[in-house]
């Protein structure tokens, strides 16, 4: 089944935006659903494909990247928790809380004003989803964009992802 998602969206090609984001053709969630599905509930990272001229390939950006995690989320009502960590400072794992909003229109997350993802899919039963992310920038200025699947987590998983990171990544000072 995971076979076959990936070897369709390996087959899809992405428009690209104003801003040079990837556009989903296949349309997110609404507002309603958001708030039903999303809010209130913790999403661990489970791989990330990134995205080469517009397609997902199958290969898994953060196996061939030293000192840095994929990002884990929890969506409260109104503030957005980021679980990652980085090797280069070494008092993590950190967690961020900032404020965000789900856009409908794009079907996008933006933290703090800045898109952070664009959800391309969930699941029928509702225990994962994918969406488009910004994993960096190139030194030529080249955006690189990965698709990201997540999938929910137990009340368990997240109460031990808030344990395992509590690093303010904010109150840092020096980031």
């Amino acid at each position: 089944m995971i076979l076959a998602g990936i070897c369709l969206l390996s087959c899809t090609k992405f428009d690209i935006d104003d801003e040079q984001w990837p556009i989903s053709k296949y349309g997110g969630p609404s507002e309603e659903a958001f708030q039903k599905f999303y809010v209130d509930r913790g999403w661990r990272s489970d791989i990330t494909y990134t995205i080469k001229e517009g397609r997902v390939t199958n290969e898994n950006y953060y196996s061939t990247h030293i000192g840095g995690s994929s990002s884990h989320y929890y969506f409260g009502e109104n503030e957005l928790t980021s679980f990652f960590s980085s090797d280069a400072y070494p008092d993590g794992p950190f967690y961020r809380t900032q404020s965000y909003e789900y856009n409908e229109i794009d079907c996008s997350i933006y933290a703090d004003g800045h898109k952070i993802m664009t959800i391309v899919d969930m699941s029928k039963n509702r225990d994962t989803f994918e969406a488009i992310e910004l994993l960096g920038v190139k030194s030529d200025g080249t955006k690189v964009f990965g698709l990201t699947k997540y999938h929910l987590m137990t009340d368990e998983e997240l109460n031990k992802t808030r344990e395992r990171h509590q690093t303010n990544w904010d109150t840092k000072g020096n980031y």
